[in-house]
This record gives structure tokens, sequence and C-alpha cells, in this order.
């Protein structure tokens, strides 16, 4: 059976698009959203009149999930600030992709699934902030963007493939206490990083605190604490880190793969469990 309403859509939109102008907007802020509530608010920022009339979104083919419907527009125009506040969120393939005068990304009391390439090459010395959220951040999604700090709170978090790889002015990631699981490649030749700090402050031994392969290789990194909990550390998870000097690990180590430290310098010290490793001597420890 035909979508009718698919091609009554395009006409609708190309017709719209002739008459009125692209706004440029400075913030974006979202509150109390699932998806559903999240079209209509965001429908109403697109279309609402106002003194510069909008216009309406170009792709919306893609699906009526909040990236399906604000994609094309928000990546056509810059603007500063997204704040989303305790919502249930998709953001789809590119939904923020290129925002370069992108300042901040704020998440909070919020659960959301991050699609690939969603904030890729944006941000002008942005900063990341997740509090209390349940995230899913797919493969590459904000890969190369311009952001200078990452602060996730009180959020369980999960990290797809690159998540944040290329990130050249990132300098401190902060991730707190939460089931955490950091993906292959996902802080990749961040070359400014030089703090890292995971679950620091945990008092929760039962914290699964997954580091996958090559997670932080050829970063700047130069100190990583891992906090109390349950601690796996992938194939060369710190690998050609060649500022890394000093790493401590809280929580118990149940699983260390090989070449986690491979190149780093020889004077890296890592404490753990009152005793302090070289490089290789902590591969020992399984």
């Amino acid at each position: 059976m035909t979508d009718f309403s698919y091609y009554i859509r395009t006409i609708f939109l190309v017709f719209s698009s002739k008459f009125f102008p692209q706004p440029s907007l400075e913030s974006i802020y979202l509150s109390k959203a699932n998806t559903t509530r999240t079209i209509f608010v965001l429908f109403l920022t697109v279309f609402r009149p106002s003194e510069k009339k909008q216009k309406p979104v170009d792709d919306v083919s893609t699906g009526f999930f909040v990236a399906g419907a604000v994609r094309i527009e928000l990546t056509t125009r810059g603007f500063g600030d997204l704040n989303i506040n305790d919502s249930t969120l998709e953001l789809g393939e590119n939904v923020f992709s290129y925002c370069e005068d992108l300042t901040a990304v704020a998440f909070d009391s919020s659960t959301v699934e991050i699609g690939t390439y969603a904030f890729y090459d944006s941000g002008d010395d942005a900063t990341v902030t997740f509090s209390n959220c349940g995230l899913d951040i797919d493969d590459k999604a904000f890969q190369s963007c311009g952001i200078t700090a990452l602060n996730i709170s009180g959020s369980e978090t999960v990290m797809g493939d690159n998540a944040f790889s290329y990130c050249e002015d990132l300098t401190d990631v902060i991730i707190g206490v939460g089931n955490t699981e950091i993906g292959t490649y996902s802080f990749y030749d961040c070359t400014s990083l030089e703090n890292v700090s995971i679950a620091a402050d945990s008092e929760d031994d039962s914290l699964s605190l997954v580091i996958d392969d090559k997670a932080f290789q050829s970063c700047s990194v130069q100190n990583v604490v891992i906090g109390r909990g349950n601690v796996e550390l992938g194939d060369n998870a710190f690998s050609y880190c060649e500022n890394l000097v000093g790493v401590e690990i809280k929580g118990v180590l149940l699983d260390i793969r090989d070449y986690v430290f491979y190149e780093c310098p020889t004077e890296l010290v890592i404490s753990y469990n009152g005793g302090s490793y070289n490089k290789e001597s902590i591969e020992d420890v399984k």
C-alpha cells in the first residue's frame, strides 16, 4: 500500500522551503521530553512564526525521531549551546555534525542514545557534560570534535568504537561513579589529553569498569586514575601513550590483556593493590 503521507510531507517541505529563510540558533533547550513530545517541541521551534520566519526541516523521511526531524536544520546553521534535561532521546547519525560554533553540550537526568557521527567535527573549545544519565554513545559520535573537556557524573555509560577519537583539543576526561565501558579506540590520538579519571571516588566494589582494546592508544595522557570496581583492561589500552607517567588502579583487576602499556615511558609507575609496577610487571598480575 502506498504511503501517501510521505509524498504529502515531501511536497509540503519543498513548497515551504521556498518561502522561509533558515534561522540562526544561539541555543537549544529541551526539558522533560520523550521521543514523541520532543518531536512536537522541535516542530514548534522550526515551524512557529516569529520575527524571523523559519524554514522547516528538509528531511523527515528518515523517521520521526529527534534526529530525523532536526538533522538538516541544525547542521546548516551555527548555535552555541545544547541543553537536554529529564528526557528520553535518540539522536541519529550526523544530527549535529559540523556545528562549528557549538560551545557547550549538557545532558542531565536523561536517557540518551547518540548516533554515529552525531557531533562529528563540531565544537569550538566546547565542553561536554552528562549528569545522572543512561548513555549509549555510538561509534564515532564525537569524532574529531573541538571539545576541551568531557565530564560524566552519576551515569551508566557505554561508548562505541572511536567515540571521541581525534579530538585534538580534549585535555580532561572525567568519568564519575557508574558502570562504564569505553570502546575500542574511543580516545585514540587525542593529542592534548592530559588527565583521565574513571570512577575515581567510587566506594562500590561491584562497579564494572571496562577499558577496551586500544581505547586510549596514542594519546598524550599523563595521569590516569581508575577507582574501585571490577576493572578490565584490553589489549593495547594505553599503548603508545608516550607522556604517561602515573596510573593508579584502586579496584580489582579482573582482567588485564597484552601490551596494555606498550611503548609507554620506562619511568611509568602503576600503583595497584598496595604495590608499584612498571609497564611490564603489571601484566604478571593476571
